[in-house]
């Protein structure tokens, strides 16, 4: 086939991607009554934190092909790489509040102790996450207002956010789930849900294993706690297929912000290290991901 009649076939293929996205995000979109978000400038931010890390590990990650999306966005120059010093503690509420709010202060830890209030704080509690919310947003707005928040401390004044704690009072957490309807969205679609039932026992198994090792070698994973792992697994996959689901029909919907946080390698390497080949596989499915997202951000570049 010539070159000409090759750009044809490509240029045909691409319009009907372009069609058939438009009907699946679109009819979506409708039905979470959510239109488009068109900003003045067209142009939109979108961040992607992967949680816990490091710039040394990322660059292991990209020497040894783990990530092969990002390693090729930087061979083609579409993607610079530069350190950041996020600064003392390098904890997730810290870093996010500096990032969504430009404040760090009075963020000792993930557990820090109040004398103020005599109180213990815990950086996995909706109401004490509202609180430090509250506390470092002082009269600024935040980052992510008029836009979307996934999977973090705070939702930065974001209108939708999914998975984040400062988004959930206590004891309401789905009636707090400001996107509960893209949530109820997701489950309708029995591939996604034949693929979260499948990396969740992938996943599982995979744990149950490393526990069955611990018998034989010291590590801090419990040997015969076999709910905890199933329970991380479930909501670990949840999570990763929500927020990438939810970031694809935000770009489609030209939402002017987009904040998600990739949240599972920072659990892998803290239980069996920043190196190991389970937080190596983790990483592998966050590029994944990112490649999914890049690619839905190409589709709509004309923004």
């Amino acid at each position: 086939m010539s070159t000409w009649g090759t750009r044809r076939v490509f240029d045909a293929l691409q319009r009907l991607s372009n069609v058939y996205y438009r009907r699946k995000y679109g009819a979506l979109a409708q039905q979470m009554g959510r239109t488009d978000c068109r900003s003045d400038t067209g142009q939109g931010l979108i961040i992607i934190q992967i949680d816990g890390l490091s710039y040394d590990q990322f660059q292991r990650a990209i020497t040894l092909g783990t990530m092969p999306h990002l390693t090729r966005l930087i061979a083609q120059g579409r993607l610079k790489v530069s350190s950041w010093q996020c600064g003392l503690p390098s904890t997730t509420p810290a870093v996010q509040a500096g990032i969504m709010f430009g404040c760090r202060d009075d963020i000792p830890g993930f557990r820090w102790y109040e004398k103020a209030t005599r109180s213990a704080i815990v950086a996995k509690r909706p109401d004490q996450m509202r609180a430090v919310q509250a506390r470092v947003r002082g009269a600024r707005p935040g980052l992510l207002a008029g836009g979307s928040s996934y999977v973090n401390m705070f939702d930065g004044d974001a209108d939708l956010a999914v998975f984040t704690l400062s988004a959930f009072p206590p004891g309401r957490l789905f009636e707090a789930v400001r996107g509960v309807g893209l949530f109820s969205l997701f489950l309708l679609s029995p591939f996604r849900l034949v693929r979260i039932v499948a990396l969740t026992v992938v996943r599982y198994f995979e744990s149950l294993l490393w526990r069955a090792t611990a018998l034989f070698r010291p590590m801090v994973l419990k040997p015969y706690d076999v709910i905890s792992p199933l329970l991380g697994a479930t909501v670990n996959t949840l999570f990763t297929e929500v927020q990438t689901f939810g970031v694809a029909l935000d770009i489609y919907r030209q939402v002017p912000i987009i904040y998600t946080n990739y949240n599972h390698y920072d659990e892998v390497a803290h239980h069996l290290g920043p190196a190991h080949r389970s937080a190596l596989r983790v990483l592998r499915d966050v590029d994944r991901r990112i490649g999914q997202i890049d690619r839905m951000r190409t589709l709509y570049s004309g923004r």
